[in-house]
């Protein structure tokens, strides 16, 4: 998962992400499926070009974030 996070390009992390939901599907599929599920919504920044600072700050400060804010 911190692979993905820190991969050069969306196409990396996305490699990355599905390569982890394959191994999940074998030992956690509930948690394989959530990966796959939310996959386009976790590559949206980088897909975007939106620069680290930034990222960092609306993943921190965003109050329409499911998980609870940092």
């Amino acid at each position: 998962m911190t692979d993905a996070y820190h991969a050069g390009s969306a196409l990396e992390a996305e490699a990355a992400l599905l390569a982890l939901a394959k191994e999940l599907d074998r030992t956690h599929p509930g948690a394989a499926v959530s990966l796959r599920e939310g996959l386009d919504e976790t590559l949206t920044v980088l897909r975007l070009n939106v620069p680290p600072t930034l990222a960092r700050t609306e993943d921190q400060d965003c109050p329409c974030h499911c998980r609870p804010c940092r």
